[in-house]
């Protein structure tokens, strides 16, 4: 599948400040665009008298936003089809941030271009709250360009990437030379800040270490010469900048001095968009600079490299299942010897009909020991073993089966093992069982391509 660059639209001028560099972008990577447009439910008020719209009025108003909506985007695509750019249109109902992650996923974009007001920091986007959202849970790079500021002609000929040491740091530049043309220039940018010596007799004074900080600066010099050394060929220019004081401020003055057209920065995304991992800093860049700002998550190395993967390669395919119609003893002797919590479940047919649980099992043996103590002082052993040999996991196990496509990509399959709070997840192809994926084996997958995930704390 091609991949294509989404750009969430909200119908405003500012919104659409986007579009030359997603454009810019798709020509460089050699993918589309693809133009997304999210209506809202509509929230129609109740009547004078406390009455409400019938469906046919709610359908009729969301059929009349959808139809706008698409007439909009249509308009954008034709612009920027005659310059070239392959260009596709998406309108939705429902949750914008939601709605804009299902298409991202279900198109494999390559990343999310957005507008930005860049006030008050990264969450301040012009879909509002839908950005903050959005990218607290991004899979792909979101590239955000400043809205409301000078002009500046789309161009990615020289791209600034902040480094602080780190392996996630050094993911940023992989990006960067991803997007960057062949005759860019990539400005690795590092501030040393000072290094404080803790003095006096209660050690609560800071006295800088010159002597330190100059080591600092001599080890920090190193590392960049060797990243150059060893960038690997088909990488343009790279030029090393490297400043002493306070992180925020001197990265702001390097882009400025360096005339940056665009900054790649890397962001752990643990708890939302400023928890980046150079702390603040690259919030104040953002909030400061009128560059526009690629970020690159942990979250999005993750599921780039779980993503290569489909659910046949990392899926168990010697599976124990069990019949519909086979009894309690049968299945847990099933479920021990193979050290399972729980096994697909077929009908007469083999198709994968549901799942029984170790859970389901243990409410079975409860529920049989209550009925038999009813009527008896102690629980008869004769009896409740008449009772596991005979009766059957018919009514016990779980419906529908919780399953997924062996063609589906490996994110897919971790979703739903961490939606659905499950160990294993049953895999069909064409309706019938063919293996199961753990999250061992997803694990195992991204333990394959560690070093493309390592990332130092």
């Amino acid at each position: 599948m091609a991949q294509t660059i989404v750009v969430p639209l909200d119908g405003s001028e500012l919104g659409e400040i986007a579009l030359p560099w997603a454009a810019l972008l798709a020509r460089t990577r050699g993918c589309s665009m693809t133009l997304v447009r999210i209506v809202p439910w509509p929230d129609l008020p109740a009547g004078e008298f406390g009455e409400y719209f019938s469906p046919n009025v709610y359908d009729d108003v969301v059929a009349a936003e959808i139809g706008a909506a698409q007439e909009y985007l249509d308009g954008l695509k034709g612009r920027f089809s005659a310059d070239g750019v392959t260009v596709d249109t998406v309108v939705r109902e429902g949750m914008a941030a939601e709605g804009i992650h299902d298409v991202a996923d279900e198109l494999g974009a390559y990343a999310v271009a957005m507008a930005s007001r860049g006030r008050g920091g990264v969450a301040r986007i012009v879909l509002g709250s839908v950005a903050e959202r959005f990218l607290h849970q991004a899979t792909v790079p979101v590239f955000l360009i400043r809205a409301g500021g000078p002009t500046r002609p789309a161009s990615l000929n020289r791209i600034v990437v902040p480094l602080d040491g780190s392996t996630l740091a050094e993911r940023g530049l992989d990006q960067a030379r991803e997007i960057a043309g062949p005759d860019a220039t990539l400005v690795l940018v590092r501030v040393v800040e000072p290094v404080y010596d803790m003095m006096g007799s209660d050690d609560t004074t800071l006295i800088e270490n010159p002597e330190a900080t100059d080591q600092e600066e001599i080890e920090v010099r190193k590392y960049l010469d060797n990243l150059i050394a060893n960038r690997g060929p088909g990488v343009g220019k790279m030029e090393i900048v490297l400043r002493r004081g306070r992180s925020g401020h001197e990265l702001l003055e390097a882009i400025r001095d360096s005339n940056a057209d665009a900054v790649v920065m890397t962001t752990h995304g643990r708890t939302g968009p400023t928890r980046w991992i150079m702390g603040s800093v690259a919030d104040e860049v953002f909030r400061h600079t009128d560059r526009p700002v690629m970020l690159v998550s942990a979250r999005m190395l993750t599921a780039r490299v779980v993503g290569t993967f489909l659910v046949r390669d990392l899926m168990t395919k010697d599976v124990e299942f069990v019949d519909e119609n086979e009894t309690v003893l049968s299945v847990v002797r099933k479920v021990l010897r193979r050290r399972v919590s729980g096994a697909p479940v077929l009908n007469k047919n083999g198709e994968l009909v549901g799942i029984i649980s170790e859970h389901a099992l243990l409410n079975w043996h409860t529920k049989v020991v209550e009925e038999l103590a009813k009527d008896e002082d102690n629980l008869d052993p004769v009896k409740y073993a008449e009772r596991v040999g005979s009766d059957t996991i018919k009514d016990l196990f779980t419906k529908p089966a919780i399953s997924i496509d062996e063609s589906a990509d490996l994110s897919s399959a971790t979703r739903m093992l961490i939606d659905h709070r499950i160990r294993r997840l049953a895999v069909t192809s064409n309706g019938r069982l063919v293996g199961v994926i753990s999250r061992a084996d997803i694990l195992k997958g991204m333990a394959a391509n560690w070093e493309t995930l390592a990332v130092k704390e």
